[in-house]
């Protein structure tokens, strides 16, 4: 946008289907001016050099109008048009980017190793002996031994990345496995990946409680920007 205001000097009708860069002209741009590019909280905004290039660059046409349409119309209009080419342009960007997909190689031995409490319980429990060496329980569930259930747990959830919850009653279908949801919660909680995508965790702290004043305007709270 700051481009395209730089090379027009006359008058000027820019359209705009995107509410950020329309509301910075129009709303937040005068705010910025008088209060500095900071957040409510003190910090510098992002994207900051962009901005104040859009903002230079508002004064260089003689006449402006900066208007905010709807995005992703259909019809034969010049609005419409304009909609179909800019999203034709971002399908055509996203189809040519290359996505490489590398598999997990985290090693599972085919053959567990079970110790002398683990086969002393399992028995107890009716549970039969297959020729692979996996105990299988009653109800059909393969008995995944302590030595082999970290790996496995961190096996499934570097393919989807599912949640505690979730991987928790995945494997719970399929496997026997002690201390389940303990370790589901250690390995997601750990995960890299999930950690950006999810930043909030944390227990939430309780409501705030809004004490009653005996007159008007005996308590206010102003909150006069984002």
């Amino acid at each position: 946008m700051s481009q395209t205001l730089g090379s027009h000097t006359g008058t000027t009708a820019l359209k705009r289907q995107k509410g950020y860069a329309f509301a910075t002209v129009h709303i937040h741009g005068a705010i910025y001016k008088e209060s500095g590019l900071l957040t409510s909280e003190g910090k510098t905004i992002k994207n900051k050099s962009e901005i104040l290039q859009l903002l230079e660059a508002v004064w260089a046409p003689q006449r402006l109008a900066t208007i905010h349409c709807q995005g992703h119309q259909k019809g034969n209009d010049e609005l419409a048009a304009g909609n179909c080419l800019a999203d034709h342009a971002a399908k055509a960007a996203a189809q040519d980017t290359d996505v490489a997909i590398i598999a997990s190689t985290t090693p599972v031995s085919p053959t567990p190793t079970y110790t002398t409490a683990e086969d002393s319980w399992v028995q107890n429990e009716g549970a039969t002996w297959h020729p692979q060496g996996w105990w299988i329980l009653r109800d059909g569930r393969l008995f995944i031994s302590a030595a082999l259930t970290p790996r496995i747990i961190l096996e499934h959830h570097s393919t989807s990345h599912l949640g505690k919850t979730g991987l928790e009653k995945l494997r719970a279908k399929n496997f026997y496995i002690a201390r389940l949801a303990a370790l589901c919660r250690a390995i997601t909680e750990r995960c890299a990946t999930c950690a950006r995508h999810n930043p909030k965790t944390g227990s939430t702290p309780p409501p705030g409680i809004q004490r009653m004043g005996s007159a008007p305007f005996e308590g206010l709270e102003v909150d006069f920007k984002k």
